[in-house]
């Protein structure tokens, strides 16, 4: 869980105990790990995705993904991709074994507020401030 104070815990909810924490330098948003479980994503108010080892939230890359806060993310489902929701109203895709972004999509008004990928990653939804889901498909990639 994140907290105001930006500072990310990881609770044993049989024991409920706090296992491990992390400041963050700054406001942290969505977070999320890879389909493996070995890296731990986190969108910032920075405009950025802090990428770590989910064993020992070690920092292991910074994706520089939007120009305002990075609101959310959502990984898809052949662990090939992931895609960031930003205050700038961008929704951008990304190469997770790269960190390279492939595309951009600015098809909304508002800042995104909730990403989903579909069952088989061909589509992608986007949730705004304002009453519109955009879909993104059948070939986001």
């Amino acid at each position: 869980m994140g907290s105001d104070k930006n500072v990310i815990s990881f609770v044993d909810v049989r024991k409920m105990a706090v296992e491990k924490t992390k400041a963050m330098p700054c406001d942290v948003n969505e977070m999320g790990w890879t389909k493996t479980g070995d890296l731990f994503f986190v969108t910032t108010g920075l405009g950025t995705v802090s990428v770590m080892s989910a064993a020992t939230l070690e920092d292991v890359y910074t994706v520089q993904a939007h120009t305002a806060n990075c609101y959310c993310l959502d990984f898809d489902p052949t662990g090939r991709y992931f895609a960031v929701g930003g205050a700038d109203a961008l929704m951008s895709l990304w190469d997770l074994r790269e960190f390279a972004c492939i595309r951009t999509m600015n098809r909304l008004e508002w800042p995104v507020r909730a990403l989903g990928f579909s069952y088989d990653g061909t589509v992608l939804a986007a949730a705004s401030e304002d009453l519109v889901i955009d879909l993104v498909g059948p070939k986001i990639k």
